[in-house]
């Protein structure tokens, strides 16, 4: 996994640094995760919104994304996209 941290935008990675310090751990890597996206990092638990670095850390390109849509995940997926590389970083959504 830790060539993830090659491949991940840089817009990104502050987030993925921020889950992996807090002791959340990588489930899988989709690369592409469907024609729009081409890399989503799944983590096993629910990504802390507020606890992300603060927006001018990652920049005005980074969003919170919710997918509830059980045909990509059973309990919906929540986390960090970034409009430039279109990629993604989830986890479930917190209950």
């Amino acid at each position: 996994m830790n060539d993830i941290r090659k491949k991940l935008s840089p817009d990104l990675l502050p987030i993925y640094e921020d889950e992996i310090a807090r002791g959340n751990e990588v489930l899988r890597v989709d690369e592409p995760a469907g024609s729009l996206c081409p890399l989503a990092v799944v983590f096993r638990l629910p990504l802390k919104r507020e606890s992300a670095p603060s927006s001018q850390a990652v920049g005005n390109d980074v969003y919170w994304h919710e997918n509830a849509d059980p045909r990509y995940e059973v309990d919906g997926m929540a986390g960090f996209a970034s409009k430039k590389s279109r990629q993604f970083i989830y986890g479930p959504i917190a209950r």
